[in-house]
């Protein structure tokens, strides 16, 4: 807790220094290049020029300096491209450099939030892309015509725009809160998919108590997690609508849920779980790696169920044990008290991808450079390469995820280190058309499988009470960060301590309400309703 103080004030500090460095107006300054043509014609500038680009390091890209797409598109645009890439931690180097008034032509993929967002287009620091995006894109200008609701989560409370995103609607990602159960056990031991949190209880103790990987070893791990996060959000969502933050908004009012009495409950299946050893107990403090070793344990299986976005999180997707394919997602269940729900996750659709700086030249030159990206063709061609050797047009007749007619196929599969695209970086449109457009029968396995499990065993519980991200001006920003950082330290602490024991559901539950209550939770709440307003009713 301690540390997240220190980052607070350590950010507040950089936003003080900052607006020393960044004095200035908002204002488009002149352009120097000789621009060719209109929005969407090529090459960009009648003459190369070079645009400087901070970037963090990609782990799908080997160097972007000397990529075919860099070089290619290079060549399209006459705009060469001079990358800084940043060193070690990409929060402390974005803060480093915007608090030094050295700023680079462009931020790209530095995850700049809408706070900052708004900090720093207020100061001059980032340029106001409105009037850009208006007069001088193309591809852009259509997708935010298009996507309304992307225009709504980009625009400030004052109308403007400081920042682009990477759209990118994975649909199995808009129900993230899964359940994978190891079916030969099910099928081993006669038992049914389990549809309330009864039966699902009954299940673990099945697997923990009836040897159903037959090694005559009491070696079960019934239901493991990655810090009991997957595992609270799937079986808090059978009690009170739940998801990481604790808070949700509900025809229009900001709540919190982590001091209902629904919460409470569903803390106490949780404690009943972990006091059984049906949820390991090293699931409050283990990572990724550590609940894959598990998945993929030599020989025979252990692991019988686990909480994730999809398999790959605790089993080598396509590995040589094909372990994967034997683990199934189930519905979410019915709790005791009827609520059965998954929560639908809202694109974030930040801005956070693109940023222009006040130390631009080129500012016309640099949305046009951005344009092409949002495009079929540039968001399929920085993604997986050129068409034709990366990914190609679909034929007559081939069918999309979805059932629908086809547009396009993929031949690059994803997730390798290569240096032909930028795989995972810079600017794409992925939108949910585009997404579900990817031919079926020539897409990865997995796509198939987690489409057919969202559509039928998520979609149909999913509820959209989730927050969206807000603009926070400096003011507001610092009071809540500072809030927000207590009231997180202690959900985490006190989820931990319940679950295991160390503090008493009967006993210890009007202490914890206390400490909420004296961080500011009232405040906290006050504060989130305020800017909501001011961010949705503008």
């Amino acid at each position: 807790m301690k540390n997240k103080k220190r980052g607070t004030a350590i950010l507040a500090a950089l936003l003080g220094m900052s607006m020393l460095a960044g004095c200035g107006s908002n204002a488009v300054v002149q352009n120097e290049a000789a621009l060719n043509g209109g929005a969407g014609d090529y090459p960009i500038t009648q003459e190369k020029i070079t645009l400087s680009v901070f970037a963090p390091k990609s782990q799908y890209v080997e160097d972007f300096s000397t990529n075919e797409f860099t070089k290619w598109y290079e060549e399209k645009t006459n705009i060469a491209i001079e990358w800084q890439i940043a060193s070690g931690d990409l929060s402390q180097s974005k803060n480093v450099m915007l608090a030094s008034g050295n700023y680079p032509d462009i931020m790209l993929n530095c995850n700049i939030n809408r706070s900052e967002q708004l900090v720093y287009g207020e100061q001059g620091i980032f340029v106001d892309l409105t009037d850009l995006i208006e007069n001088h894109t193309k591809h852009l200008k259509e997708t935010l015509e298009t996507h309304p609701d992307i225009r709504q989560r980009l625009e400030t409370p004052q109308g403007k725009i400081f920042g682009l995103p990477q759209i990118n609607d994975v649909y199995h990602s808009t129900y993230s809160t899964k359940m994978w159960v190891y079916q030969p056990w099910l099928d081993k031991l006669g038992l049914k998919t389990p549809t309330t949190t009864e039966e699902y209880y009954q299940m673990l103790k099945a697997f923990k108590e009836r040897d159903p990987n037959g090694n005559g070893q009491a070696d079960e791990i019934p239901l493991a997690a990655m810090n009991t996060t997957g595992a609270f959000d799937f079986l808090m969502n059978s009690f009170v609508y739940c998801n990481s933050d604790r808070m949700m908004v509900e025809d229009g009012k900001v709540k919190f849920i982590g001091d209902t009495e629904e919460y409470r409950e569903g803390l106490r299946y949780l404690h009943r779980l972990y006091d059984e050893g049906l949820l390991l107990k090293d699931s409050l403090v283990m990572d990724r790696k550590s609940l894959t070793a598990l998945g993929e344990n030599p020989g025979v299986p252990v692991l019988g169920s686990a909480p994730a976005l999809w398999f790959g999180m605790f089993t080598i997707a396509g590995g040589d044990s094909g372990r994967y394919k034997d683990y199934k997602a189930i519905a979410p269940l019915k709790g005791p008290n009827g609520v059965q729900q998954t929560p639908k996750k809202i694109p974030a659709y930040s801005g956070n991808a693109f940023n222009i700086t006040q130390n631009c030249k080129n500012t016309i030159a640099a949305i046009r450079w951005a344009d092409y990206f949002y495009s079929m063709e540039g968001t399929l061609t920085s993604q997986y390469g050129k068409e034709g050797v990366g990914w190609k047009k679909a034929e007559e007749g081939q069918k999309g995820l979805d059932g629908n007619p086809a547009t396009w196929v993929a031949i690059q599969k994803f997730g390798s280190l290569q240096n032909s695209n930028w795989t995972n970086s810079g600017l794409y449109s992925l939108d949910e058309k585009m997404r579900l457009g990817m031919a079926a029968e020539e897409s990865d396995e997995t796509e198939k499988i987690l489409y057919n499990t969202t559509k039928e065993l998520y979609e149909p519980y999913g509820v959209d009470k989730s927050l969206p991200e807000l603009f926070f001006n400096q003011e507001q920003s610092t009071e809540f960060t500072e809030l927000q950082t207590q009231i997180h330290s202690e959900l985490e602490q006190s989820i931990a301590a319940f679950i295991s024991g160390e503090k008493s559901l009967d006993t210890d539950w009007d202490s914890y309400l206390k400490r909420l209550n004296d961080m500011g939770l009232k405040r906290y709440v006050e504060l989130y309703q305020s800017v909501y307003d001011e961010n949705y009713k503008h």
